[in-house]
């Protein structure tokens, strides 16, 4: 579940909320909290291929695959 921080318009009050978007949707309706958009978002981002991070097992498996799955295929190990 997301971590959303909020302010609660009653009090003023700012804390984080660990809930679901459907749950901080309807207390965002019921006009019961604001979103506070303090938090840029983690971006996963990997330059190249993961071929180089995988276990020598995994390559196996890979060389498996590529030799019986025929001669067009686009499987690189």
């Amino acid at each position: 579940m997301p971590l959303y921080d909020v302010r609660i318009i009653e009090t003023g009050e700012e804390k984080e909320m660990l809930c679901s978007y459907s749950s901080i949707k309807e207390k965002i309706d019921a006009g019961e909290v604001e979103i506070l958009h303090k938090r840029s978002p983690m971006l996963v981002t990997e330059v190249g291929g993961t071929l180089r991070t995988t276990s020598d097992g995994w390559k196996d498996i890979l060389k498996t695959v590529k030799k019986h799955s025929g001669r067009v295929n686009t499987i690189k190990v």
